[in-house]
């Protein structure tokens, strides 16, 4: 699924030949730029607010929950084994 497409876009490079900027780039402090059309890929609108939910900062507090939920199966699980062994080692013939 694409998020985007591939065009041209004028970009402001830094310029030393020239002296002063050409429009549409600006001067900002004493450093001159010219306009220089290159390819790139510019991501759809439509996809902003995936992009919007990669920047969210980790959740700590839903990790430890996620992870004590985890663990507690895990121990449950093993307590389940544990007394299934027992059980079954006094249903076994002797």
């Amino acid at each position: 699924m694409p998020v985007g497409h591939l065009t041209y876009v004028i970009e402001c490079q830094a310029n030393t030949v020239l002296g002063a900027s050409v429009a549409p780039c600006v001067d900002i402090s004493g450093s001159f730029t010219e306009p220089v059309i290159v390819q790139r890929y510019v991501i759809d609108v439509s996809q902003q607010s995936y992009f919007d939910g990669l920047d969210q900062g980790f959740d700590y507090a839903v990790a430890s929950q996620l992870f004590v939920f985890g663990f507690s199966g895990l121990i449950s699980l093993w307590a389940l084994g544990i007394s299934a062994k027992y059980i079954l080692s006094e249903l076994r013939p002797k």
